[in-house]
């Protein structure tokens, strides 16, 4: 025989867990229509994913080692070598922090995929 403080005890438990399984539901619900991958870079979240610093550096061009009359922008592709202007040129996010440093190339279009030096890899369905 069960008293009355356990049998209420007991329903406030059995509310609760009901409770429970109702957020789960909710929150699997969410999970399943929510975005399959969670963007985590600097760029996008303007946090650095190592020491959560806020303080980050664009770098819009980095500039690679060239002659003393040019300023190569560092670049994926240098077509010749007399044409300073490469093709997949980088641009870098710096945490002010930690050091950590995002490397981008917002305009891959012309970049040529040779199979040697640039090869595509692909990683199948997330």
């Amino acid at each position: 025989m069960i008293t009355e403080p356990i049998a209420a005890r007991l329903d406030q438990f059995e509310s609760r867990l009901a409770d429970m399984r109702a957020k789960l539901g909710q929150l699997t619900e969410q999970l399943e229509r929510g975005p399959a991958v969670v963007d985590r870079t600097m760029r996008s979240r303007l946090t650095c994913p190592a020491c959560a610093c806020r303080r980050l550096l664009h770098a819009t061009e980095v500039l690679d080692r060239a002659e003393a009359f040019a300023r190569a922008k560092m670049s994926l592709v240098q077509p010749g070598m007399w044409n300073l202007a490469g093709v997949g040129q980088f641009e870098a996010w710096l945490c002010t922090e930690c050091g950590l440093v995002e490397w981008y190339v917002p305009d891959l279009s012309a970049v040529e995929i040779d199979g040697t030096a640039r090869r595509l890899v692909d990683g199948g369905d997330r």
